[in-house]
């Protein structure tokens, strides 16, 4: 008790032991989870003050041997120190490089290409999307890997799936995460087009461009619609959606959307924004299709809807989808 009293590194370090040994024997006896992230930053803070007084207070006196448990951190952490990768794989990142790759194949065709990620890529791609000058279609974030897009993100544990019908284009350094292009080009079917030109003005909170209801589609392949809008007048920043929308019994079976806040922050006095957003397999039922925007604060806001277009995608393993789960 003496050591403890005496000592500001034993009564620190001696602080962060018996949390650790707390935490683990609630998660042992009482099934109480572990801190994680930002609530057991805590931990931190004690391990620095163990070492700062550590360093302060070191002689060779007999509690050497109880220094050696921070000294064996601090060395280990002096030895594995980076500044290009998170230790814990659930922060992994889209390298930049991806997204210029990605700008330069866009520049190649007169179409503009489909890319699809995982829900978590979705929002490092957009964050690069939104700082580009030129805009690439937002990401289609899917759970799993779905075939049915031009380029992918996605990690080497797909392979086996996407082997077939996809090239790696480029790799990065770390989380093993590829870039992949299509093989062959997947074709789109066209099937319907509205080139009336028709404005909307007001605080609405829909703006309906199209809506097919009690259809039935005779094809699993996905289905992509290609906007064409200009805005005059909006709000900034501009929080609304550019949606399309498959419901099946009431319910929606898929709701992709391009956020428009994602894409750039004053969208007034934009000409001709063109952008796709597309399904993923469609079900083989009745089933209700629709185009909108969603205006989610319902703000003031004149646009114009150029163009509307639908495509039936299509192409060798189109509606196949990645099996492989970490």
């Amino acid at each position: 008790m003496k050591f403890l009293s005496g000592s500001k590194f034993g009564l620190s370090f001696f602080m962060l032991l018996s949390l650790i040994a707390a935490f683990y024997f609630l998660k042992l006896f009482f099934h109480v989870n572990y801190p994680e992230d930002r609530t057991g930053l805590f931990f931190y803070i004690l391990f620095i003050l163990s070492i700062a007084f550590l360093l302060d207070e070191f002689e060779l006196k007999p509690f050497l041997a109880f220094s050696i448990f921070p000294l064996y951190f601090f060395v280990h952490f002096a030895l594995n120190i980076n500044f290009s990768k998170h230790a814990w794989g659930f922060y992994e990142t889209m390298p930049k490089e991806f997204f210029d790759i990605l700008l330069a194949e866009q520049k190649k065709t007169p179409r503009s290409i489909s890319i699809g990620g995982h829900r978590v890529l979705e929002l490092f791609f957009s964050f690069y999307n939104y700082n580009s000058e030129e805009k690439l279609n937002h990401m289609m974030p899917p759970e799993l890997m779905s075939m049915n897009c031009d380029y992918y993100v996605t990690w080497k544990k797909d392979k086996p799936y996407y082997d077939k019908y996809y090239t790696e284009i480029a790799t990065a350094k770390y989380w093993n995460m590829v870039l992949l292009k299509r093989k062959v080009d997947i074709e789109r079917e066209f099937v319907f087009e509205n080139n009336e030109a028709k404005e909307f003005k007001g605080a609405d909170e829909y703006c309906s461009f199209y809506e097919k209801i009690d259809t039935t589609f005779i094809s699993k392949d996905p289905i992509m619609a290609e906007f064409d809008i200009s805005i005059s007048n909006a709000p900034v920043p501009l929080n609304a959606f550019l949606v399309l929308q498959v419901d099946v019994d009431g319910k929606s079976q898929y709701f992709r959307r391009t956020a428009l806040n994602w894409m750039k922050y004053d969208w007034n006095d934009t000409r001709h924004f063109k952008t796709s957003i597309q399904t993923d397999s469609l079900p083989l039922q009745k089933c209700r299709l629709v185009a909108f925007l969603w205006n989610i604060e319902k703000k003031e806001i004149t646009f114009k809807l150029n163009s509307l277009k639908l495509y039936h995608l299509k192409a060798e393993g189109i509606n196949e989808v990645s099996k492989a789960i970490e």
